[in-house]
């Protein structure tokens, strides 16, 4: 079932666009902002998803639902069930839609298109050199990690692992927009017009929350989530860079994925970057903004179809059912 879930869903989000209705980001959103306002979850000195045991339950309730689903719901609802699961966390049609007006602005050598195009797939101030690194990123974000967690945990582990995913993207979003938002010298300025001011005591609280910036319950909120999929991508990681390998320059990339192996420090991006960048063969000819994207996405594409002949090979040989 697995594997003709996977060739099927994979088939269709070729085929189809996606209302972003139906992908997981807008979904996800949804139920956070539903979560948040439970008022149980709250407290004066609390902000609910400040620790990894929030994230934990907020996630971990739709996966035991779905879990519990499969156990006792009949085969073709299950077999309706993992369609759903997987077709709403594969891919994203925003993410594929913004990559193709990149390109076609990158061909007509409008640099400024490109910056702004590349800020909505992640790409922190636009930089161009960092497209294609980005882009690895996003792939194994939409792709590549949910199909592993979909093949070993199945629908149940998909839902976890996504959950986790967005929660951390959207507390980095809150987390880069508070921070781009303040300007810093303006805050101290303002916390010393304010400190002798009796009338302005939660004025002080608010901008001193600011400037000491590790107190802030945005960035514990970012902190959490990242540890915990950092966790959580461990295992992903090192598979997809593995990929990486064998349909890139094995002899190029092993030292490096072999120096990262059991390196607890290195991050996900990091890796994956690292890797991907040694396994691919330059092209020269290519215009300079252009060459690495292309380079990229050409690996990972092969990547993915690597994964799907894994897991053929090992449905196959009964490893998987």
């Amino acid at each position: 079932m697995t594997l003709f879930t996977l060739l099927i869903v994979m088939a269709l989000e070729r085929v189809t666009t996606k209302s972003k209705r139906f992908h997981i980001a807008n979904i996800a959103e949804s139920y956070f902002n539903f979560f948040q306002r439970l008022s149980w979850l709250n407290s004066e000195n609390k902000k609910f998803g400040s620790n990894i045991f929030d994230i934990l339950l907020m996630a971990g309730i739709p996966a035991l639902i779905v879990l519990l689903a499969i156990q006792y719901l009949p085969g073709l609802i299950v077999f309706c069930l993992y369609l759903l699961v997987l077709w709403i966390c594969l891919g994203c049609p925003v993410t594929r839609n913004t990559y193709r007006r990149y390109m076609q602005a990158a061909n007509r050598d409008d640099f400024e298109a490109c910056s702004l195009y590349s800020e909505k797939f992640g790409v922190e101030g636009g930089e161009l050199s960092s497209v294609g690194k980005q882009l690895v990123l996003v792939n194994y974000r939409q792709y590549a990690s949910v199909i592993i967690f979909f093949v070993f945990l199945g629908p149940a582990g998909v839902i976890f692992y996504s959950l986790c995913k967005e929660w951390y993207l959207l507390s980095k979003k809150k987390h880069s927009d508070v921070l781009n938002n303040i300007n810093t010298s303006h805050v101290d300025e303002s916390l010393e017009e304010n400190v002798n001011d009796s009338n302005n005591n939660d004025n002080v609280e608010a901008l001193s929350y600011i400037v000491n910036n590790d107190e802030s319950p945005f960035q514990k909120e970012y902190i959490q989530s990242q540890t915990l999929l950092s966790y959580l991508d461990f295992i992903p990681v090192r598979l997809t860079s593995f990929g990486f390998l064998l349909v890139g320059h094995f002899s190029k990339g092993l030292p490096i994925w072999l120096g990262a192996l059991l390196d607890l420090k290195i991050n996900s991006y990091e890796l994956l970057a690292k890797v991907a960048k040694a396994s691919e063969e330059p092209e020269p000819y290519v215009k300079p903004y252009l060459q690495e994207p292309l380079q990229m996405v050409k690996l990972v594409k092969r990547n993915v179809l690597f994964l799907i002949m894994a897991i053929s090979i090992m449905t196959m040989v009964g490893l998987l059912g």
